[in-house]
């Protein structure tokens, strides 16, 4: 029985929690962290196939030893995702009653929209408009081109609401560029003077810095995927508590890996306002589309919890993309605890 209850807390464990048994490089294991909705409603349909294999008396004791295992790590996994539901819907609603108790005036609010609209999409006319009708101040698109960008804030009316501020093309491929459009009225001026790191770009803006970013991708043919760690976790680590930073985009990396979250001191505006396990990607998939709670949640917005407080958030579709938008909007000087 004992052998079965630690081989059952290890093979759970890789499956359910790799990042916990230091396996947060390894190629697998990593796409296994950022799929814990469907990793997890796997697991719990087949624990009662798997019980049925109790009939057979020789390994009834060491297998019952394993199911338990492997179930109280699934029910441990089932109950993380229902936390991010329910205590982020809790801390929303907290949010949205403080946001409501004073009037608000120009500048106490900041509206950020993230979205990868996908490579060679040119008809997210529909997202800009959207995020323009919510008061979006800042919009970070990735995959998409400066030409696309303007021609889009050209058909929708949104030129002289928008300026293209700052620009970084990903790996030479102008169609597949980060880019940040920001409202003048912010001032916004990019940050070049010192490196970033891979497709990111940013701006300095009269309310603080923001970063947009699109990490590498685990797709190396490799047994590690240092290429993916080093990019997420020097993306993330843009964001610093105190600086006044918003790093927002894909990050292609879920709140399970600590490539994430594990390099910053800044919270992040999903987990806060309950979208945690809103997957944000795939959003389809053979033409059908995917399910949110079985998705995965690598798009982001890492906000300066002592100079933003994360107020109203929803996610978004965008039309032609494999990814879901995050719109957020912000209270500035919110000196909220970190």
């Amino acid at each position: 029985m004992l052998l079965g209850v630690i081989g059952g807390a290890v093979l759970g464990g890789a499956v359910l929690f790799p990042d916990a048994l230091g396996l947060r490089t390894i190629t697998g294991f990593v796409h296994l962290s950022a799929l814990r909705a469907p990793v997890t409603l796997v697991v719990l349909v087949l624990l009662p196939v798997l019980a049925l294999l109790l009939r057979f008396p020789r390994p009834r004791r060491v297998l019952a030893g394993l199911l338990g295992g492997i179930a109280v790590l699934a029910l441990a996994s089932a109950g993380i995702l229902v936390d991010r539901a329910v205590a982020g819907a809790v801390r929303a609603e907290s949010a949205a009653a403080g946001s409501g108790s004073a009037a608000k005036q120009p500048g106490d609010t900041l509206t950020v929209l993230t979205a990868n609209v996908l490579i060679g999409n040119s008809g997210y006319d529909s997202v800009l408009v959207d995020a323009a009708d919510a008061g979006a101040d800042v919009i970070a698109l990735q995959e998409t081109s400066p030409a696309i960008a303007a021609q889009i804030l050209h058909r929708t009316g949104l030129s002289a609401d928008y300026a293209i501020a700052a620009v970084s093309v990903r790996s030479g491929v102008d169609t597949a560029a980060t880019i940040l459009l920001v409202r003048p009225a912010l001032e916004p001026a990019e940050i070049d003077g010192t490196p970033l790191p891979f497709a990111t770009a940013g701006v300095r803006t009269t309310v603080g810095d923001v970063y947009a970013v699109h990490t590498y991708a685990p797709i190396d043919l490799a047994p590690r995927q240092f290429n993916w760690w080093r990019s997420v976790s020097e993306s993330a680590a843009l964001c610093r508590a105190g600086e006044g930073t918003l790093v927002v985009g894909d990050f292609n990396a879920a709140l399970d890996h600590h490539a994430l979250h594990g390099h910053t001191d800044c919270a992040d505006a999903g987990a806060e306002l309950g979208m945690g396990v809103t997957g944000t990607w795939p959003a389809a998939g053979r033409g059908m589309a995917w399910p949110r709670p079985l998705g995965t949640v690598i798009d982001h917005q890492l906000f300066d919890p002592r100079t933003f407080g994360a107020q109203h958030g929803r996610v978004v579709d965008i039309p032609g993309s494999d990814h879901r938008g995050v719109l957020v909007e912000y209270r500035v000087g919110a000196m909220m605890e970190p």
